[in-house]
């Protein structure tokens, strides 16, 4: 579908603008998520951080367990939002790795909590131990 690859493009783009020197979205021709590869000695709870300071909601591939640990890094949904929400969000972001004493610690921050079973983990538990 041509508005979903318009979405890759605009997450591909605002990724490699607003990033840069964080994450690197895997190349990818289609779906409607892409992994984005931390960068090498870059902490995944700074990340984690910054993506909870920033308003967003954004999964670490370790909470889909130890089978996708090859790399640290995280999975960005991109099909429900429309081109110009993925480029402020990245851009927001971005400003709140680059600076985030700009952006104000939250109470609680949803992408530090322990994340849920995605629906292949509850279909095969035994699949997708933690440990």
């Amino acid at each position: 579908n041509i508005i979903y690859h318009q979405r890759l493009q605009a997450l591909s783009d605002s990724v490699g603008s607003e990033l840069r020197g964080f994450i690197d979205l895997e190349p990818t021709n289609g779906g409607l998520h892409a992994v984005g590869w931390l960068a090498r000695g870059l902490d995944e709870n700074v990340v984690a951080n910054g993506a909870a300071r920033a308003g967003i909601e954004l999964p670490m591939l370790s909470s889909y367990g130890k089978t996708a640990m090859v790399r640290p890094g995280v999975v960005f949904g991109f099909a429900s939002f429309s081109e110009r929400m993925i480029r402020q969000t990245i851009e927001r972001f971005g400003q709140a790795l680059r600076t985030p004493q700009k952006f104000p610690a939250l109470p609680s921050a949803p992408a530090l909590a322990p994340p849920r079973p995605s629906f292949f983990q509850r279909l095969l538990p035994n699949r997708f131990q933690r440990g």
